[in-house]
């Protein structure tokens, strides 16, 4: 008699153990599959090879049709070419428009140092970062600048100006529109803040479709909390 409620009470422990094993293996799941739905996030809303639909929520940006631009401060510079130079990096671009050469540096982000001569803003940089070391930023930096390249070398693309000089230099402000495939077009900035590789803290302005300067930076953070959270480009994990 007295060994039943000892019986009763390994059973019921037995029992709890179960459930806690299979709780834990579901949540296991649901991490992983948390993972995996941000990782394809990152790839659904950069389409540049994957060939994945367009997320609705970035067309609000872009304007649809080319010509449609409501801030008449903008100069629309269309058929541009990328010109290999060594100031290309990230975020600045040399760019041939019919028999001229511009400098442009991206409004509203700035990829990642590819050389560490400027400790200063090294500095500011890996702390942005969350401290990744200065090889990790540099070599972020370079990844950054031969994504954007390559998308440059192969898409067409549009330049947005209001011939606004960065600090007196020779470079210029403006927004740079990629077109993905015949009825897509997404801004340069957007893609790098979406695969981890921009910091949003820079210079921007109202966008060329009348869109809010505020309105766009929220959305350029909110791609960028998608790479954060995915762990690519600078928000990987140190470790690896």
């Amino acid at each position: 008699m007295d060994q039943k409620p000892h019986s009763f009470s390994a059973i019921v422990t037995i029992a709890i153990l179960g459930v806690l094993t299979v709780v834990a293996w579901l949540y296991k799941i649901g991490k992983n599959q948390e993972a995996q739905t941000l990782k394809n996030e990152v790839t659904a809303t950069v389409p540049i090879e994957t060939g994945a639909p367009p997320t609705p929520r970035d067309r609000q940006f872009v304007p649809t049709v080319r010509q449609e631009v409501e801030n008449p401060n903008y100069e629309v510079l269309l058929g541009c070419e990328l010109v290999e130079s060594r100031a290309n990096d990230g975020s600045t671009f040399r760019i041939r428009h019919r028999d001229n050469e511009y400098v442009f540096r991206l409004y509203f982000v700035d990829a990642p140092e590819t050389t560490n001569n400027d400790p200063d803003r090294i500095r500011s940089q890996t702390q942005y970062f969350n401290y990744i070391t200065e090889e990790q930023l540099t070599q972020t930096g370079i990844e950054a600048r031969e994504f954007a390249l390559k998308i440059l070398r192969a898409r067409p693309f549009t330049v947005f100006t209001q011939w606004e000089k960065l600090l007196q230099s020779h470079r210029y402000h403006g927004m740079i529109q990629v077109t993905l495939n015949d009825s897509e077009r997404r801004f340069l900035s957007e893609l790098l803040a979406n695969r981890g590789y921009a910091i949003t803290e820079t210079v921007g302005r109202k966008l060329p479709n009348g869109v809010d300067e505020k309105v766009y930076r929220k959305h350029l953070r909110d791609l960028e909390l998608v790479a954060r959270k995915a762990s690519v480009g600078a928000w990987r994990d140190p470790r690896q």
